[in-house]
């Protein structure tokens, strides 16, 4: 029993009616299917490796098949949609009726692209590499630098871009391709003044210049060496990376592909090049004039032509020279298992010719091709594009406005009725105005009168808009122009109905970001770094600088710069600026050290103003910031606000100076306070002692007792202290106390105060 969510992986039966069709349009055989062995068959599937003649036949038949869906499907959609959108007649006109045809394809196309070209190419950097190590930081910003040059200055990026997206637009795709290829450059150099083994050392280093002239130079005195003039031819080799993009019918694939990563068999292109290229290409001009004759007048190449076509001419075909004649050329891409080892390989093709000669064949990683498609269907690499959705919407409004305008003409001009035999018919056929109608009986001439019943089909018109609208998302207010909205409505319900007109556009620009943008600048990092073998040289921010794509990883992710984002221009530039005044603000009070924001950010945010603004290169108005100089500038910042004080600090030590002198102040006057009682007391007791003498000497003269004089005297002799070092000694105990003090409250830091000494002597 099988399940009904497992049916779509049961494969078809061959007696199915859609299986048989299929196989049929695919190019295949019944009985080839039938005989071929079961790969799930271990006994009947022995790999082999594939003669020249088998694997010629496989990438004939898969070619075969790819250039059969691509012609018979795809191409006569991609003709009718360029047919519309040259507003070409229907074929349904009528001889004396309206034939007018409008250009809704091309007008709705035309209002889609000039967004995404803003949007893809505003910016100085299309991508940007992201590291998957943080050594590797350094090298994806050179990636990044270095390929966008090599887009944008070594290639035309602009017009890649806008015949990619206009392809994808008209034709359901956009097709891109790149390669490396040698330039090589023949220059003549002159050297003057060249001693005999400088030119012998020369021609050592330069072993394929060749020297086509050497003059000995005139000596000035006898006594110098001989020197030489010499002209040398060089072969400058440099590799050039290219870019193109392809025309759709150029591109072929097989129709069971999904996508260009792994889920096909075989895509690639084809192209008419002269018989002179491929050979300078390398090829061999025997194999080129053998199996490169012109095949048939193939659809593709009718469509390379349409221009001529269109005109009513032919190509010219220089039949004269033999060199110039074109020649069918293949570049495919192919998964096929030529060597037998049971793996299907990805193999680079190069085959000329109806019958795919097989010129060149080589296993590569990845397929040089990037696809834009506007409208991708899942599950298959075809998509839909705006003229499919727009097609139907410009018959009908043509024939509407045919209709109008027969029914305005009619009512305009009626038509005359006239008797037989009663008019003169010259006169009635002469449209002057004021002319004279001869008649031989009155109402012999009438004019049959149709009135203007068109007016309601207006309706129909708007109705169509709508619908318009509703498909692409281009309306007049996408583009600023809807006079009833801009008119009494507030500024932010305008700005929301832009916004919501511009949605689709920028769903556009999102998938051409997420696949083909990605699959290109993948893809020239994979071939850079695969084919540059020296360093290159690129010019980064105004000057020459060179970088080594060996060091690089191939595998880095790739980040596509598109610039979207809510409102219009001048809101993002007023937001921009608010996110620049924050981070000044926090630049300033922070330092250029602080973990928030960057100098680098910083130019960056100002950057984006300048692009805003219209102008390209923000660079002329402010120098990219590089980490180096980031780091150095944060150093520097650093190490002056290490040196240089804060204003509050120095405040700070200003009132505890202060504070300190004033205690110092007071504790002196106090220490000189202290002094004066002392003194005081010294005084008093020196009177004590003058009176303990005098009233000794009374009482001995009175009563005629004998008085201790020696004791008297020893007493009032008994040591003393200095005054001065009395007064100092108390100064220096009042300042350790106060510094004990202001330790404790935290204005200074010193060492405990030493206990305070006591004075000597007694009060």
């Amino acid at each position: 029993m099988v399940a009904a969510d497992d049916t779509a992986l049961i494969p078809p039966s061959p007696t199915d009616g859609d299986y048989e069709e299929d196989m049929q349009e695919g190019g295949y055989e019944d009985d080839a299917a039938e005989d071929a062995p079961n790969p799930m068959d271990e006994e009947a599937f022995v790999p082999e490796p594939l003669s020249e003649e088998e694997y010629q036949a496989r990438v004939h038949i898969a070619v075969q098949a790819a250039e059969d869906y691509i012609d018979t499907f795809i191409t006569p959609q991609r003709i009718e949609a360029a047919e519309y959108y040259r507003a070409a007649p229907f074929g349904d006109e009528q001889e004396g009726r309206s034939q007018i045809v409008l250009s809704e394809v091309r007008d709705t196309i035309q209002s889609i692209l000039p967004s995404l070209m803003r949007i893809f190419t505003s910016g100085q950097k299309i991508v940007e590499y992201m590291p998957r190590q943080a050594e590797d930081v350094m090298a994806a910003e050179q990636a990044t630098d270095a390929i966008n040059f090599i887009f944008n200055e070594m290639n035309p990026g602009f017009q890649i871009l806008h015949s990619a997206f206009k392809d994808a637009l008209l034709k359901k795709a956009g097709i891109v391709t790149w390669w490396a290829e040698k330039d090589d450059r023949v220059v003549e150099k002159c050297f003057s003044g060249l001693v005999e083994e400088e030119v012998l050392l020369f021609r050592q280093q330069n072993p394929g210049a060749e020297f086509t002239k050497i003059y000995p130079e005139p000596l000035a005195s006898p006594v110098e060496p001989q020197t030489y003039k010499i002209y040398v031819r060089m072969v400058d080799r440099q590799k050039k990376y290219r870019i193109r993009a392809l025309p759709p019918e150029c591109f072929i694939i097989d129709r069971r592909a999904r996508d260009l990563d792994r889920h096909f068999d075989i895509c690639g292109y084809r192209d008419l090049v002269t018989v002179s290229d491929l050979v300078e290409m390398g090829f061999e001009r025997e194999d080129i004039e053998e199996y490169g004759k012109p095949g048939e007048d193939n659809l593709w190449v009718a469509q390379m032509e349409e221009q001529e076509r269109n005109l009513g001419s032919q190509y010219p075909d220089n039949n004269n020279d033999p060199s110039l004649r074109r020649v069918k050329f293949m570049k495919l891409y192919m998964r096929i298992d030529k060597d037998g080892d049971g793996v299907a390989e990805l193999r680079c093709i190069h085959a000329i010719g109806d019958t795919c000669y097989v010129l060149k064949d080589e296993i590569v990683d990845h397929v040089p091709i990037a696809l834009f498609s506007p409208d991708p269907e899942p599950h298959t690499i075809f998509g839909h594009s705006i003229a499919d959705l727009t097609m139907d919407l410009q018959k009908i409004k043509s024939h509407v406005l045919r209709a109008t305008m027969d029914s305005l003409a009619q009512s305009i001009y009626p038509r005359t009725v006239v008797v037989e035999g009663q008019v003169n018919i010259d006169d009635v056929l002469n449209k002057e105005v004021g002319a004279v109608i001869r008649a031989r009986q009155p109402g012999a001439v009438q004019d049959l009168s149709t009135p203007f019943v068109a007016q309601p089909a207006m309706g129909i018109v708007d109705y169509l808009d709508q619908v318009k609208a509703q498909r692409t998302g281009v309306t007049p207010a996408s583009q600023g122009l809807d006079a009833e909205l801009l008119q009494s409505t507030t500024r932010a319900a305008v700005t929301a109905q832009i916004s919501a007109a511009q949605e689709r556009t920028e769903l556009i620009a999102r998938i051409f970001a997420e696949t083909g943008m990605k699959q290109l600048f993948t893809g020239l990092l994979k071939l850079i770094t695969r084919f540059q073998d020296k360093p290159l040289l690129v010019r980064l921010r105004g000057q020459w600088v060179p970088v080594d794509p060996t060091t690089w990883d191939a595998d880095m992710d790739c980040s596509v710069s598109v610039a979207l984002g809510r409102g219009d221009d001048a809101q993002q530039m007023a937001f921009l600026t608010q996110v620049a005044q924050k981070q000044e603000l926090i630049l300033q009070t922070m330092g250029l050290g602080n973990p928030l924001v960057k100098l680098s950010q910083y130019q960056q945010t100002l950057a984006q103003i300048v692009r805003k603004a219209g102008y390209k290169n923000p660079d002329a108005f402010f120098t990219p910031v590089t980490p180096e100089q980031e780091q150095a500038l944060a150093q520097q910042q650093a190490a002056a606000q290490a040196q240089q004080k804060d204003p509050n600090q120095l405040l700070a030590e200003v009132e505890m100076a202060k504070a300190q002198a004033e205690t110092y102040a007071k504790l002196q006057q106090l220490a000189i306070d202290r002094a004066q009682l002392q003194l005081d007391a010294d005084l008093k007791r020196d009177e004590m002692e003058a009176n303990v003498i005098l009233k000794a000497a009374e009482i001995a003269a009175k009563g005629g007792q004998p008085v201790d004089w020696a004791a008297i005297i020893e007493m009032t002799r008994r040591p003393r202290q200095d005054i001065q070092q009395l007064a100092q000694a108390l100064i220096d105990n009042e300042k350790m106390a106060s510094a004990q003090v202001l330790s404790q409250i935290g204005m200074q830091q010193q060492p405990a105060a030493a206990p305070m000494p006591q004075p000597v002597g007694t009060a």
